[in-house]
């Protein structure tokens, strides 16, 4: 390889004034040029190595690892596993990356074949990985993060599903050691990150943090040295006044009465982050760090305000007393607690029993899932984010409290809502009529009726459609064209068809099919829409329309590759049941726009 250099390096201007130019070598380059060349973004990871087979020079430049890592960082935006050498690193992650797209490809395939769950099929095609050690899956959740990043919708898709059936399943694991050792700051950071699956919640970071308060607590001079079960009232109130002075007073933690209902409020990593919170994750917070002093608290589930319970010794007795984390660690007797927070309730002794029951730790996590899921229910908008954030916290809840019937059937609801979980859906339907009596049966038969309907529209269709034939003459519209419904205003896009409405006369009738002009004998169309629902809509209510963006549906790429500006290009999978649909897309959609 060879480049320009100035002449006059080596002196000399020739007749005409113009300074000589000589060939010079790439390799005659000192190393430090090389590197800073090299290390430009333009050279990716696959140059380097192609640069390090040149010659001996350009293999020694190469063996620098810092140009690995920023080739890695700069190809796979993760955080990086710890690793001794970032060239096998970078190694590891292009076979790692290869392997993904094959069964990527196999999984997108498999995904269309009626009556499967897509768990399962993950799970059977990525064995080969989820056996491998923690570093293996490190490097797994790495490639699969810059895949959720791909401009492909349908590789965006599969990555993300892929992503987060290894995430949960890594969660999974480490939710049976935190119920198990009773760690509460453990379960309180894995919620964090179930909930937040896109986001980076580091326990390290966290537990690092907390040392940092504890740190400054023990600064004030207090004696934690003689702190146990035994120490006296005195003595323990002396470690909660040094607790609050410096949380409270000097860190300026709060309780969030003006955003209570913010759902950051709930989440461990946030609340140090922002120091606010609600009653519980302050009091989880508090906990963990008076543990650290050597003072043992307990939750205890009060209605409507979670509070913490100490022991002590007074007068030679044992003395029992609460905590208020909301309220700047303020220390209550328990009928000042009931006169606070219960003011109208009897005060029986079995009553304060209960009432005042300690806590176990799963309980407490119960609660802490308890009040993300009741915040996206009756305060957050639902949009997408939100809908998401609530489907995940129902799976953790349902994960740890099997028998709680209400979370079993709203996360029904939800995968009906975006269309996914068929089979799931039908077995939790089927096992809250035959168990349950809280609900009633007419409203689970109806979702029931209306899970197996959508299952149909999603696997009626085996044989490839073509609207060329007869009976399809007066389909109008194609697969991946953007439509707009005239009576709800919604933007979707379709994803199949029908000739005529194919579902059965009870959902007609719910529907109002037979008020409509044409009734049920005219085309209809599988939409997905932008709000995440999907559809089964008549020809005469939607007509074409424009969208500059991607329609916000989570299975827009189970189905598309790509949004080009005017319409979606369907997936292979898709091709083969509308062959005819796309061939003529181009030909035909600046004529109907006009139209």
């Amino acid at each position: 390889m060879k480049i320009y250099v100035n002449k006059s390096i080596s002196g000399g201007i020739n007749l005409k004034g113009v300074m000589p130019v000589s060939y010079v070598k790439l390799d005659e380059f000192a190393k430090e040029l090389l590197e800073y060349i090299f290390n430009q973004n333009n050279i990716d990871y696959k140059d380097l190595i192609n640069l390090s087979k040149c010659c001996r020079r350009f293999y020694i430049v190469c063996q620098n690892d810092h140009l690995w890592k920023n080739k890695i960082l700069t190809r796979w935006s993760c955080k990086l596993p710890v690793t001794l050498s970032y060239r096998s690193l970078c190694e590891e992650l292009h076979v790692v990356d290869k392997k993904l797209k094959f069964k990527i490809s196999v999984i997108a395939r498999k995904f269309y074949v009626p009556n499967t769950f897509a768990e399962n099929i993950i799970e059977e095609e990525l064995q080969d990985f989820l056996t491998e050690k923690d570093k293996k899956i490190d490097i797994l959740i790495c490639a699969l993060i810059t895949l959720k990043n791909s401009c492909e919708l349908d590789t965006k898709y599969y990555a993300e599903k892929i992503y987060n059936h290894v995430f949960y399943k890594k969660l999974k694991q480490k939710w049976n050691d935190a119920v198990t050792n009773d760690s509460l700051l453990k379960g309180a950071v894995l919620i964090s990150k179930w909930c937040n699956p896109n986001s980076f919640v580091s326990r390290k970071t966290i537990e690092n943090q907390i040392d940092d308060v504890v740190s400054l607590i023990k600064n004030t001079g207090v004696n934690i040295d003689d702190i146990s079960q035994d120490s006296s009232l005195e003595q323990v109130m002396e470690l909660v006044q040094a607790i609050n002075l410096i949380v409270y007073s000097k860190m300026r933690f709060q309780g969030n009465s003006d955003f209570y209902y913010d759902i950051h409020n709930s989440f461990i990593d946030l609340v140090l982050q922002r120091r606010t919170g609600i009653p519980i994750s302050l009091g989880v917070l508090y906990i963990v760090i008076a543990k650290k002093l050597g003072l043992t608290l307990q939750g205890v589930n009060f209605p409507g305000h979670f509070l913490l319970c100490g022991n002590a010794k007074k007068d030679g007795k044992e003395f029992k007393f609460y905590l208020d984390a909301f309220n700047n660690g303020e220390v209550l007797t328990e009928n000042q607690c009931l006169e606070r927070f219960l003011p109208d309730v009897s005060r029986s002794n079995a009553q304060r029993e209960t009432l005042f029951r300690k806590a176990q730790t799963k309980e407490i996590f119960i609660r802490m899932i308890a009040n993300v899921v009741n915040i996206h229910r009756h305060w957050a908008s639902l949009d997408s984010s939100s809908l998401e954030t609530l489907q995940s916290s129902l799976e953790l809840m349902l994960l740890l409290s099997p028998n709680d019937d209400e979370s079993r059937l709203l996360l029904s609801r939800i995968y009906l809502h975006y269309g996914i979980n068929f089979k799931l859906v039908v077995e939790n339907l089927r096992y809250l009529i035959a168990s349950s009596r809280r609900f009633d049966s007419n409203i689970l038969d109806q979702l029931l009726l209306q899970s197996y309907e959508k299952q149909n529209l999603t696997h009626n269709q085996r044989d490839p459609k073509l609207k060329s034939s007869c009976e399809n003459k007066d389909v109008l519209y194609r697969i991946g064209m953007v439509m707009r419904h005239l009576r709800y205003n919604y933007i979707c896009v379709i994803y199949g068809w029908d000739n005529e409405c194919i579902m059965n006369e009870e959902w007609k009738m719910q529907m109002g099919i037979y008020n409509l002009k044409h009734k049920d004998k005219q085309p209809y169309y599988n939409v997905l829409v932008d709000d995440g629902s999907t559809h089964y809509v008549a020809q005469e209510n939607i007509v074409q329309t424009k969208m500059e963006r991607v329609i916000n549906h989570k299975e827009i790429g189970k189905h598309f590759k790509r949004f080009n500006g005017n319409y979606y290009e369907a997936t292979e999978m898709l091709l083969e049941l509308f062959p005819e649909d796309q061939m003529e897309a181009d030909k035909h959609f600046f004529t109907e726009m006009q139209d």
